[in-house]
């Protein structure tokens, strides 16, 4: 068993659960590593036996961590004992109850009883009425981060004690709002009070954590094939003084790239000039992040030496003779953050006469925000076994977009080394389903969501209606948050299919995280 807290000393899973609910004054980030430690540590019957344990008490923080197994490795039986547990506690906290009935539903365990399942439906309209703290909370963020942002060290005390005035659910919305623009440093410090102190004993830090408040996000290097494009003298950085501007430049063709497995791909685009000069730009961009990248070339036969080279270096499928999805797949990477792609991406944009392009192909499908197409569908349409369908068409064209994160590599492995027969089952392996998809890929399934509309639309472009339709179907159910679980058709399938993947390359004595050890030695 490994971690570096003093509870992994303990030798039973009780006698760890009971460490971490003893002192309440840890992070959320040594709470989650020791749990951690208890799920890799421990077997899931050993696991499910405690968390059983410290149901009767709910509201405790007990009860919290027993959730929080549950999560990972609970089966029918100890959903039924939560289900007996939250009907015999009918003092528990509406946040409580609202975590236990969240989770039963999530598992199916909710449609057998009735009485919870209105007692959830309840909690979902409060929840819904509550909602609209959210703007309230929004605002006050954003003050709050221009504070810590013109402020030095005492304008984290300040905060910190401004947001002690305020009820509990409201300061842990505005914490969550301020997630996304202060540093970990000084999020951590706004969290948990203690961490104040030194700031109140010493008049200045040693390393001062208000230094990269609302620092902007560095700018990403080259992709892979880009840079060796560059480096190979194939393609060549741009000026925008390198070539006359020239009014009139007509986009004439393009070519786009299928995404990979982190969203992203790479767009060409040709226009030609009134006096006949030829000038073709290639972007990288990404579903969430816009344009990372630009280089280009000049002249007239360069179109079909650009289709070699992606041809000959995109492991994903590649369309041609598509201008309209071209330039729409332009627009939508720079609507995602126009000023940080023109700064990328200006150059060429430029080059290419980009403001001039008013036109579009009669052939072009629009996106709308965050690439996903919009689609009108049929509610009832949409079951479990048209999901299933659509999942198995998207995952049988694209299954490069497996997860390969070190974590994946490690459960691969644990089920090689555990099981006569390794293959994930979703039935067999449901803990470790769970587990895989709450460490790593909740938080991706936006990402493939818009992944999804920008395919359905490169796909129509490559007259493929059928996986058209299952990738519309698909971002359509997953728009709906109740549906980001690890039993969703989609889901399963990621899951099962990058476990598989990572145990082909382990096979094969490929282990991403061998090549990681040896870059730190």
């Amino acid at each position: 068993m490994t971690g570096s807290n003093e509870s992994s000393l303990a030798a039973t899973p009780e006698a760890m659960l009971d460490d971490v609910a003893r002192h309440v004054e840890w992070t959320e980030a040594r709470r989650a590593s020791c749990l951690d430690d208890l799920i890799l540590g421990f077997a899931p019957e050993d696991l499910r036996r405690a968390a059983e344990g410290r149901l009767h008490r709910l509201d405790h923080p007990d009860g919290e961590l027993a959730l929080r197994l549950l999560e990972v490795v609970g089966d029918a039986s100890s959903f039924e004992a939560l289900a007996c547990a939250i009907r015999s506690q009918p003092e528990l906290s509406p946040e409580r109850a609202w975590e236990a009935l969240t989770l039963l539903r999530d598992v199916g365990a909710l449609d057998h009883h009735a009485e919870l399942r209105a007692l959830f439906d309840d909690l979902d309209c409060l929840a819904e009425d509550q909602g609209e703290e959210g703007g309230l909370a929004l605002e006050l963020a954003a003050e709050l981060a221009d504070a810590l942002t013109e402020g030095g060290d005492e304008a984290i005390v300040a905060v910190a004690e401004a947001l002690a005035g305020f009820e509990e659910d409201l300061r842990q919305a505005i914490l969550n709002d301020l997630r996304e623009r202060i540093t970990p440093e000084v999020l951590c410090a706004l969290s948990h009070p203690p961490t104040l102190l030194p700031l109140n004993q010493s008049p200045r830090l040693e390393a001062n954590p208000i230094q990269a408040v609302s620092r902007p996000a560095p700018a990403l290097d080259w992709s892979t094939e880009a840079r060796s494009w560059a480096d190979q003298g194939t393609l060549t950085e741009g000026r925008s003084d390198s070539f006359e501007f020239e009014s009139g430049m007509r986009l004439v063709d393009g070519v786009v790239t299928a995404l990979d497995r982190l969203g992203r791909g790479v767009v060409a685009l040709t226009a030609r000039g009134q006096a006949g000069h030829v000038v073709t730009g290639v972007f990288v961009i990404d579903v969430r992040e816009g344009v990372l990248t630009a280089a280009g070339r000049r002249g007239g036969a360069e179109t079909a030496a650009i289709r070699a080279e992606l041809l000959s270096r995109t492991r994903c499928d590649l369309l041609t003779d598509v201008p309209g999805l071209a330039h729409d797949w332009m627009v939508r990477a720079l609507g995602l953050d126009l000023r940080t792609g023109r700064d990328r991406a200006g150059a060429w944009l430029e080059c290419l006469g980009w403001p001039r392009f008013h036109d579009r192909h009669p052939n072009a499908v629009a996106l709308p925000n965050h690439g996903i197409v919009t689609w009108v569908v049929e509610p009832d349409a949409v079951n479990p076994r048209t999901l299933s369908r659509w999942a198995e068409r998207i995952w049988r064209a694209c299954p490069h977009w497996c997860d390969q994160s070190e974590i994946t590599f490690e459960l691969a492995e644990e089920l090689i080394l555990r099981e006569r027969d390794p293959r994930p089952q979703p039935r067999r392996d449901a803990a470790l389903f769970r587990y895989l998809f709450k460490k790593r890929l909740a938080d991706q399934l936006e990402r493939h969501r818009a992944m999804l509309g920008w395919m359905a639309s490169f796909w129509n472009a490559g007259d493929a209606p059928d996986l058209v339709e299952a990738a519309l179907g698909l971002a359509y159910d997953l728009g709906d948050p109740q549906n980001h679980r690890p039993t969703h058709p989609y889901v399963a399938r990621w899951i099962r299919r990058s476990l598989e993947a990572a145990q082909d390359d382990l096979k094969r004595g490929l282990d991403p995280r061998a090549a990681r050890e040896s870059t730190e030695v």
